[in-house]
């Protein structure tokens, strides 16, 4: 049950922080020479922050709480320097991953 929480959790960290597990994985494995740099920006914009709905219904399970409070909650702690939220409720980021970020170049 945890390993569930954990995905819904580095998805909050994402959202929260601008990085998750798949940032936090490739610059080890940069470091290490497991992977090209031009690799590793393919992983995260492809996997990080990315959270399936089973994890966040586990975690709602876990929580003895709905989804709509769920996303209420993640909702308060949002970066929005970093995501702006879409008319469907979906948070995109404003950044492009491998370029550097300057909080006065954000839209």
């Amino acid at each position: 049950m945890d390993s569930d929480l954990v995905v819904a959790n580095q998805m909050i960290k994402y959202l929260k922080f601008g990085f998750g597990f798949a940032t936090d994985e490739a610059c080890y494995d940069i470091r290490e020479g497991r992977l090209t740099r031009e690799d590793a920006v393919w992983n995260v914009q492809e996997y990080d922050g990315k959270c399936g709905p089973k994890y966040i219904q586990a975690v709602c399970d876990y929580l003895s709480i709905e989804e709509k409070e769920f996303w209420t909650v993640v909702d308060k702690f949002v970066n929005r320097e970093l995501f702006e939220k879409d008319e469907n409720g979906i948070w995109h980021p404003r950044f492009t991953v491998g370029i550097d970020y300057n909080s006065e170049n954000v839209n």
